[in-house]
């Protein structure tokens, strides 16, 4: 019989969070320890839409048909990973939030409570239910794919979790809370006859670091969690003010924090990642946003690797295929990193980025470009505004722009975007 498969999907899933030893995290980490890690993965986008849109095709999602909230009907020609797997006779589970009912990636889930409340929790009943599903054993073999909504902001850490022992941050506190469910999943599964992929839709800046032992700008989750309730269920003719009252309400804040930090000495990245709103409009590629963590572990899987080679999550399906060993259909932008896991050598594959657009408002949004050692983004629309360009192996928390010092590598990185998006429209 072929391996069940269990998918992981955290979102906004900070890397340096959560493969660190700051977060308290055993049972990722002992995934890690039997399994293979590749601790230099690259989502192709900032948000949930556009990035799992190139998990389950392995193509970048400018080729699919899914451009936005609005525009996300996928292309009829495409194959996804669900597909594939179903005409080898597996089934498909999957628990996923709300936010992606609109799409066309998904296949009809055998488990008929697939679609959970997006302000939802692993805590509040959620894993007890991905727990008795995991638990009804069939006669198939089964793609399980679970997208936890713990991490997202606004985060309202578990009480067992609320204290110093697990983290001096909400964000920190909160993976804790998290892996401990993902050890109850974990416990359910015979891993020698399951393959496990842990990794994230994309990263995200976490609005807390700790300064002389205290949390900095720490948000109150709880007060944001209450005011996005109401706010969603107030009646649609009221929108106009409801955006209106949020973005007065977003400005304020903002001026408020940026008050605050204006006295304290910090590196631009400390800066961005605590200056960081929600819904805002000048979309960036920073590592914090599409830095996602990527272990695989258990069935037909090496223990212990760590392989630091640029790998994105266009690969991810690919490389699910090559271990169990089903035919890859899918038309690929993506590759299997089987090899890597193997013990041999691969080319790096630059990693072509972008940022998804706002639903409520226009966006300012960037396309880029992103290797082992540089990372190169600009505004979508053109190609000499929001330039950045930085050095990640001398650099690794962009602090420092050098689209001026470097323009050798700016025009050598922009005919890399071009040769990637082709003909195709951005």
């Amino acid at each position: 019989m072929k391996p069940d498969i269990i998918l992981i999907l955290i979102d906004s899933c900070n890397y340096r969070k959560i493969i660190s030893t700051e977060t308290k995290t055993p049972n990722i980490d002992r995934l890690i320890k039997n399994g293979v890690t590749f601790s230099n993965t690259t989502s192709v986008a900032d948000a949930t839409l556009l990035s799992t849109t190139g998990l389950f095709t392995a193509m970048y999602p400018f080729k699919t048909g899914i451009r936005s909230p609005k525009n996300n009907k996928l292309n009829e020609n495409i194959t996804t990973i669900f597909s594939i797997l179903e005409k080898e006779g597996y089934e498909n589970y999957g628990y996923r939030p709300t936010l992606q009912e609109n799409d066309d990636l998904f296949p009809n889930f055998r488990n008929d409570d697939d679609l959970y409340d997006v302000f939802t929790n692993m805590d509040d009943g959620l894993g007890k239910k991905i727990i008795r599903q995991l638990q009804k054993k069939g006669e198939k073999p089964r793609f399980f794919f679970i997208h936890p909504h713990d991490l997202h902001q606004p985060i309202v850490v578990s009480k067992e979790f609320d204290n110093e022992k697990f983290g001096i941050g909400n964000y920190e506190r909160q993976a804790a809370a998290l892996d401990s469910w993902l050890g109850k999943i974990i416990e359910q599964v015979e891993l020698e006859n399951t393959l496990i992929v842990i990794t994230g839709d994309h990263g995200s800046f976490v609005k807390s670091f700790s300064m002389n032992g205290k949390s900095v700008i720490e948000a109150d989750g709880l007060n944001q969690l209450r005011i996005s309730k109401i706010s969603n269920n107030l009646p649609e003719f009221l929108d106009p003010i409801k955006k209106k009252l949020f973005f007065a309400l977003e400005n304020r804040k903002q001026k408020k924090k940026e008050h605050i930090i204006s006295e304290l000495d910090l590196t631009a990245n400390e800066k961005r990642n605590l200056l960081a709103g929600r819904f805002t409009v000048n979309h960036t590629l920073f590592e914090d946003q599409i830095r996602i963590p990527l272990i695989f572990s258990g069935y037909n899987v090496r223990s212990g690797l760590e392989i630091d080679q640029q790998v994105r999550n266009i690969d991810i399906s690919p490389t699910i295929l090559d271990i169990i060993g089903i035919s890859n259909e899918l038309t690929t932008d993506g590759i299997s990193l089987k090899k890597f896991i193997d013990g041999e050598d691969i080319i790096e594959s630059p990693a072509f980025l972008e940022t998804n657009p706002l639903i409520i408002r226009k966006s300012d949004d960037v396309i880029g470009i992103r290797t082992s050692e540089f990372k190169y983004f600009r505004n979508k629309e053109n190609q000499n505004k929001n330039v950045n360009l930085y050095n990640l192996k001398d650099d690794p928390y962009e602090n420092n722009n050098l689209k001026d010092e470097r323009k050798d590598v700016v025009l050598d990185m922009e005919k890399q975007i071009q040769d990637i998006i082709g003909d195709h429209k951005i």
